[in-house]
């Protein structure tokens, strides 16, 4: 691996945790309680630079060039596609200090509507986990249009405002520890029915901020246990993915969890004996083969990783062999402004695999896989290097008004359950813009009508119970 490639990767990664240094050092009373901003800067850190380090991982074509998604890369990761990262990072960066010391101060602070009878607003965080629970479990709540905007993101609501109520005493402990068991169980559920990764580690991200404000020695324990486990969880995943599709599977619970756990046991007895554990019965397949690790999980860490050669790819094929988008992808976030119950003909959302087969990453004729779509990657192929660093300079002060609007420490209570469940998730940018913005608006208005309906009954209930 070059020097240069190295050295980069690293400037990246630190350049990375400038906002975290930021939160930390400001004052307590002034700070976000989520970083926003700071979880943003490790996600471009990860993948975008300690993922070229893993570069040596990913397999090799016979002429020795990288290859990532079956495609070829001679020439590893350019400069050029580092710099822009780094040169974007830091005009984010910059951006969101003016925005904090200009704007934020200003910036009016989110809410929603509260009851003031403590048991009926634990009744109606209650709802929002049955809900959740039906949307994952009933086929005919889950076909119901733009029911899934309001629903999925109902489970971390239920689960911040949950613990917001423990925080200030308003919950038993016991009410609190049945809540989150719940919680995590339909989590876990979710998982299975569809193995996507992104949304596990979303939960586990805003979980992990609300554990160390009130166990720290606990967060921190787990913070090392997910990073020395997600390896192994992540390829376990994909070996439940094959596994399914070699078994013909139809994607019944029962046949995920089933996959599932076969994977998971057999990563687990590959590393067991990979370190030097395990028998000489329990290291051999029933064929008498040795178990060892396969460079195909490896493989597939470092691919899932491995944004910054999606920026590599788009800077070296765009405009030459691919045109530039001048915004054309962005116009998706008009069409996604309007619910399908208003739209039911509303064109599906497909831009990562439109992304991925223009630029040579899919088959041309593959119509179901979708790649992820960073909104930097997303940003030079539409405007170019310009449009990397200003569109990241942009992602900068959003960052800071988002923090202000939702995150600020006066918000609390249901208000904060909605802010952080809505600006969260956002901190992880890898899928394209108008897939992770264009329900926002709508959560917002459903979830701030759920709660103003929910406090407006008050009175009425009281007078029932009198």
């Amino acid at each position: 691996m070059p020097f240069e490639t190295v050295v980069l990767s690293i400037a990246i990664f630190l350049a990375s945790l400038v906002p975290a240094v930021m939160w930390w050092r400001s004052d307590a009373a002034e700070r976000p309680r989520f970083p926003l901003a700071g979880f943003t800067g490790l996600f471009y850190g990860v993948f975008f630079g300690l993922s070229a380090l893993l570069s040596p991982l990913l397999p090799r074509g016979a002429d020795g060039a990288i290859m990532y998604y079956d495609t070829p890369f001679p020439d590893g990761v350019s400069m050029e596609a580092q710099f822009l990262v780094l040169g974007g990072l830091a005009a984010a960066w910059l951006a969101y200090a003016l925005a904090r010391h200009v704007l934020a101060p200003g910036m009016p602070a989110f809410r929603v509507p509260e009851s003031i009878d403590t048991r009926w607003a634990l009744v109606l965080l209650w709802f929002l986990v049955a809900g959740h629970a039906l949307y994952l479990t009933s086929t005919t709540v889950s076909s119901l249009p733009s029911i899934g905007p309001f629903l999925m993101p109902a489970i971390l609501v239920a689960l911040i405002g949950f613990w917001e109520y423990r925080r200030t005493e308003r919950m038993g402990k016991r009410h609190f520890l049945i809540a989150i068991m719940t919680i995590l169980a339909l989590v876990v559920l979710g998982f299975f029915e569809s193995t996507a990764i992104t949304p596990a580690i979303i939960f586990m991200v805003i979980f992990w901020s609300l554990l160390i404000g009130q166990r720290p020695r606990l967060a921190l324990t787990l913070l090392v246990i997910a990073i020395i486990l997600f390896p192994i969880a992540y390829t376990a995943n994909i070996g439940a993915r094959e596994f399914m599709y070699r078994w013909n599977a139809t994607g019944t619970m029962t046949e995920r969890t089933q996959a599932l756990a076969v994977a998971t046991a057999l990563r687990l007895r590959v590393l067991s004996c990979s370190i030097g554990f395990g028998s000489e019965t329990s290291c051999r397949t029933d064929e008498g083969k040795e178990l060892k690790r396969s460079t195909s999980d490896d493989r597939f860490f470092a691919t899932r990783l491995g944004h910054i050669f999606l920026m590599e790819r788009v800077v070296g094929e765009t405009p030459d062999n691919v045109p530039w988008a001048n915004g054309a992808t962005y116009t998706r976030l008009l069409t996604n402004l309007v619910p399908r119950a208003l739209w039911p003909d509303k064109p599906r959302e497909n831009l990562g695999n439109q992304f991925g087969r223009e630029y040579g990453l899919l088959s041309s004729i593959e119509n179901e896989m979708s790649l992820n779509f960073p909104w930097n990657v997303e940003m030079y192929a539409n405007f170019g290097a310009a449009g990397a660093i200003v569109g990241m300079a942009i992602v900068g002060a959003l960052l800071a008004l988002l923090e202000m609007f939702f995150l600020a420490p006066r918000i609390v209570g249901a208000s904060y359950a909605v802010g952080l469940a809505i600006a969260g998730p956002l901190f992880f940018q890898e899928s394209n813009t108008s897939l992770m913005l264009g329900n926002v608006p709508a959560v917002i208005l459903t979830m701030w009508f759920y709660f103003f309906i929910g406090a407006a009954a008050t009175p009425w209930l009281t007078k029932i119970r009198s």
